[in-house]
Parts: structure tokens; sequence; C-alpha cells
């Protein structure tokens, strides 16, 4: 989709979930803890600024299984994004509102990525658990003056809603409901995976109440995508598509013109 003048994004974000099948009775990549450091000296370049997170307190063994908890960041410089993220069994790339294109974002992941596989120690028995690519827009909304239901079906045409029945009935409830959590999701063929969408209340940068629309791709681990790059460049470009086709879906007529 091309690029809109009045940018409602907020983030984009890659995640690459990985595994070693040579982990025993572990949940966690045994592996983990040589990453860190090699990881850094192969991106500080580009990502000097090495953050630790709290989260590193807590014991690799005392995470809950499927847990995707980032334990340290890599910051551009003067903690400027984009931002590299790891954690155990978790890979990271996330760039904010300033994000221009997917041809600048693209070289960017597949470097961070490249650089991961060439520093992980045990090759043969890594394995890609789950990719995601994940895009973040937020509108700014008065719940309480406006109706989200009607936006919601108006601009950007999802219909929810709950049918109370006779006029006694719905007479009992305000007109508009004061928050929203919906998330839908449908399996994809190509790539193989799921495509979802998700709109929730939440708040910007300016602590102004906004409509969040999370569109995202996710692998799952039927994909079977191979540890390499080119799977992970072939599968980057199909998500981005329906990424792109879902928002651009959504905002469609209306919506779309105020924000051209």
């Amino acid at each position: 989709m091309y690029k809109l003048s009045k940018q409602p994004l907020v983030e984009v974000a890659f995640e690459l979930y990985w595994g070693n099948k040579n982990k025993g009775d572990l949940y966690f990549d045994p592996n983990y803890r040589l990453i860190i450091g090699a990881l850094y000296e192969r991106i500080k370049e580009k990502f000097p600024e090495f953050e630790t997170l709290p989260t590193v307190n807590i014991p690799i063994e005392a995470l809950p299984s499927g847990s995707k908890i980032v334990q340290y960041r890599f910051w551009s410089k003067n903690r400027k994004w984009p931002v590299v993220q790891v954690g155990p069994n978790i890979l990271t790339v996330n760039m904010n509102k300033e994000y221009e294109k997917w041809e600048n974002f693209k070289p960017l992941v597949l470097k961070v990525v490249n650089n991961f596989f060439s520093i992980y120690p045990d090759k043969e028995n890594l394995f890609i658990d789950n990719l995601a690519l994940k895009y973040l827009d937020a509108f700014p909304f008065d719940f309480i003056n406006d109706n989200v239901l009607e936006f919601l079906k108006k601009k950007l045409h999802v219909n929810i809603g709950i049918d109370f029945g006779e006029e006694e009935r719905r007479n009992r409830f305000p007109e508009n409901p004061i928050s929203v959590e919906c998330k839908l999701e449908y399996f994809l063929n190509e790539p193989k995976g799921l495509l979802g969408v998700h709109f929730f209340k939440g708040l910007i940068e300016n602590k102004k109440e906004s409509l969040f629309i999370e569109s995202h791709v996710e692998s799952l681990q039927m994909s079977n995508i191979e540890p390499n790059i080119e799977s992970i460049s072939n599968w980057l470009d199909k998500a981005h598509e329906m990424t792109d086709f879902i928002f651009s879906s959504i905002i469609r007529g209306e919506l779309e013109e105020e924000l051209r």
C-alpha cells in the first residue's frame, strides 16, 4: 500500500521464535546464554546501545512453557529506533512510527536474522518454531462521547455488537460501549499460518485514548520454515503482502481518503 500522509502507524515488529532439537527435557534452548554477547558483537555497529531488562532476573528455568519474554535490547545510537530484542527462544526487530517503507525494514530484519544464524553455536539442531509480522496502528477516539461500534462499522467495515432484544432490554444499557476488544483470525494457505486483526482500546504516547488495530501474520509450527535467509525472506514478502491486504481492506473508502 502507498504511504499515507496522515500515518496512523505506531509500531512494526518482526518476531522469530526458535528452538533446538537437542534440548532434552528443557523447554528453552540451552544455547541461549551463549547467544547474547556474540549477537551484540555482530550488530553493535548499527545497534550500539545495550540494555538489560528487569526480566533478566527471572531464572530461565522458572519461566512458564510458551513464554515470550524479552530480556535484552540493542538500541540504535542514543537509544533511537529501530531496536533489536532478545529473550529465551525469541528474537525481534521493532520500528516505531518513523517507519518509512517495507523496502527499508525488510533488509534490516534479514541482516539481523542472518547475524543470528551465523553466531548460533548448534546450527544442525536449530529450527524455526514460529515467525510473526505485526503492524500496530492507532486512531484517537473519544469512547465516552462517540460510538466506537459505529466507527468500526462505518469507517473500518467491521460490524459487531449485541442484540439485546426488545426495547425494554435495550434501554437498560447506554448506547455507546466505553471500550472494545475484538480479535479475528483466519487460516492462510500462503504463507501457511494465521492472518489476524485485533481491535482494542489503549493510550498513545500523549496519553490520549485511541482505538488500536493490530494486523498480523503468524507462521506457526505447521509452516516448516527452514532456518536460512532465503526461507525467511520469502516468508517476509508473503506475510507483508497479507498485512498490507488486511489493513487496506479495513480502511478502504472514507477513512482512506481522510488519511491520504
